[in-house]
């Protein structure tokens, strides 16, 4: 109670937004006086004057919990709106404030276990495959698929809850380490000296010891699970020292990890960006870069990714389920776990479309990868010698009509003789309000 806190909403005011992500998604919101309504957005039509609009579902009292499916979940964004119906006072409870209650208090949670124990074996179903999960952290990807797969099919997917230690403090005696592979959820290093001093999500992994992978910033410390559920896959230091010696006979491996090196803790998406046209070419410390500035998105079947008609910066990559788009005459899937990652929302993030083509649901439990036009300004203001190739990418698929929208054209731009490349340049520098 003492981490909660109160807030009042006037009526028409939003109490929370679809779409929302992030440690706001994440929040519990209890409904202490007053009534809301639950909106949906749907596609834009004319009438709508570019404004989006949400279709009322349901509606909602006092003592109504908002926000326990973004709870249970991890990066999970808001599935729908909550707009106040008349005056009401609502209560948000972030969901760090209830993690560290657990952490402190872990008896507490042992009445709703079993229920969190039922959403992680519905989660581990629906999660990426094994070596995919390994290819996307930094230590995998310089490793190559054949032994990165033989690694995965000897790994153990384990699951725990909030609160739960992981790695217990101790040191590990020498050939009994273990890696640990974050799937989902999230988890941190903790010492009594400095308290948290790291963070593991998606795609992070760590080691209680050295391994022959190297030894990581978690050895000696207190490894600690901080969602309501979190899945990790293991990896034993014998069993790591079978798959080199499988895969390369004896022979040094050919990739650059010694065992007393630090383990790299950052996620790397190299292997997704290599199969896209829009990365031809592109330097390997650039996507790197990019990496980093994306996020993590998990999304429940049925639940809304993409809205036609609103207006979007993301690029998305579905690196897990399948997602179609709701337009009659497209219906191809988004994304399928048999052909790989699907991505959709390239000119959105690049700045040359400003609207979303399709409505796009998930179709069945869905993890995205996002990568957002200001973390794209970002990294290739690190890397302005890159900021060419994109512009001319750009012009490219508008010359040759791969766009269905042509750019935003201003006023003062509306010569004939301009140049597209500067109308870009404008257009994924320009902000974009909405006014009402």
């Amino acid at each position: 109670a003492e981490g909660a806190t109160c807030r009042s909403a006037p009526p028409g005011q939003m109490i929370v937004e679809e779409g929302t992500g992030g440690e706001a998604a994440e929040a519990l919101v209890l409904i202490d006086e007053g009534e809301a309504l639950v909106e949906k957005y749907k596609a834009l039509q004319p009438s709508d004057h570019g404004l989006q609009v949400g279709a009322p579902i349901a509606r909602l009292g006092p003592g109504a919990i908002i926000g326990d499916l973004c709870y249970l979940g991890y990066d999970m964004v808001r599935a729908a709106s909550v707009r106040a119906k008349t005056h009401a006072e609502v209560l948000v409870l972030p969901a760090a404030t209830l993690y560290n209650a657990l952490r402190l208090f872990p008896g507490a949670f042992a009445g709703v276990e079993h229920r969190f124990r039922e959403i992680a074996t519905f989660t581990m179903n629906k999660l990426p495959q094994r070596q995919d999960s390994m290819l996307q952290t930094s230590v995998f990807a310089a490793c190559g698929y054949s032994f990165t797969a033989s690694v995965a099919g000897n790994s153990e997917r384990v699951t725990f809850t909030g609160g739960q230690i992981i790695v217990p403090r101790g040191k590990v005696r020498k050939g009994q380490a273990t890696m640990y592979v974050v799937q989902h959820g999230r988890c941190v290093a903790e010492t009594q000296e400095d308290g948290i001093f790291q963070e593991f999500g998606p795609g992070t992994c760590f080691s209680d010891g050295r391994t022959p992978m190297g030894v990581s910033d978690a050895e000696g410390a207190v490894v600690r699970c901080t969602t309501s559920v979190c899945v990790l896959l293991t990896v034993t230091e014998k069993q790591l020292v079978d798959a080199i010696s499988r895969s390369f006979g004896g022979k040094h491996p050919p990739f650059p990890i010694q065992p007393g090196d630090r383990i790299s803790t950052r996620r790397s998406l190299s292997r997704m960006f290599y199969g896209m046209s829009l990365f031809v070419g592109i330097e390997a410390e650039f996507l790197e870069a990019l990496a980093r500035a994306a996020a993590h998105r998990c999304y429940m079947p049925g639940q809304t990714i993409a809205i036609e008609g609103c207006k979007d910066s993301r690029m998305v990559m579905v690196t897990a389920g399948v997602a179609v788009p709701d337009r009659v005459h497209n219906t191809a899937p988004a994304g399928d776990e048999e052909r790989g990652v699907a991505i959709f929302g390239e000119m959105s993030m690049l700045g040359a479309v400003w609207k979303n083509r399709n409505t796009v649901r998930a179709l069945t439990f869905c993890t995205t990868t996002e990568i957002n036009t200001a973390g794209f300004l970002k990294t290739v203001a690190c890397f302005p010698s890159e900021e060419r190739y994109f512009e001319e990418y750009v012009v490219r698929a508008i010359s040759t009509g791969q766009l269905d929208d042509a750019p935003a054209r201003w006023p003062f731009l509306k010569d004939e003789r301009v140049p597209v490349r500067m109308i870009n340049m404008i257009n994924l520098r320009a902000e974009r309000p909405t006014i009402q």
